[in-house]
């Protein structure tokens, strides 16, 4: 049974942290795109971009940015690794567009500016659509827990004095 507990506990908490670093960064990511475009559309190299908006983010997407530019600058990769380097670790659907779209901005000569621009608003609609959808499932769940606040008080309240007063009257009535 322990080794059982000692195997499953230490992934369960694994697959949970790396869950909630990957909805850290899907939430980050649209601005990330925004900074991105921003700072190519001012003119600054692609890989400067990264290293820029690194500094404007908050971990966990500032440091995969920082280690794209690291990668590029520091080891030599190119671009595409890089960034094919960053979806893989980022294991987000999002990211993986994001890097696709910019892969294939950069390398058609499209504008990159528009194409970050437009990707963060949708994937700003993305997560304004999923908030409204767990919102929606709200009141379900709010249901089960009033009903277990509510329902044992109320009981407590309104049936016993009831099944108090009844005994009582049929315990007056057989004697």
């Amino acid at each position: 049974m322990a080794a059982v507990v000692g195997w499953t506990v230490p992934r369960f908490a694994i697959a949970r942290a790396a869950d909630r670093r990957r909805r850290a960064i899907e939430a980050q990511l649209p601005d990330a795109m925004e900074l991105l475009g921003i700072a190519i559309a001012a003119g600054s190299p692609v890989e400067q971009c990264f290293r820029e908006v690194a500094q404007n983010l908050r971990p966990p997407l500032s440091g995969e940015f920082e280690a794209v530019d690291r990668e590029v600058n520091l080891l030599g990769h190119s671009r595409e690794q890089a960034l094919d380097h960053l979806a893989a670790r980022c294991a987000s659907r999002d990211v993986s567009a994001f890097v696709a779209q910019l892969a294939q901005a950069v390398s058609q000569g499209s504008s990159i500016a528009e194409g970050l621009s437009s990707q963060a608003a949708l994937a700003r609609e993305t997560a304004q659509a999923a908030a409204l959808e767990r919102i929606r499932k709200m009141p379900t769940k709010l249901d089960v827990v009033l009903s277990f606040c509510f329902l044992p008080p109320t009981i407590a309240l309104v049936v016993v004095p009831t099944v108090v007063d009844l005994l009582e009257f049929l315990n007056d009535t057989l004697q």
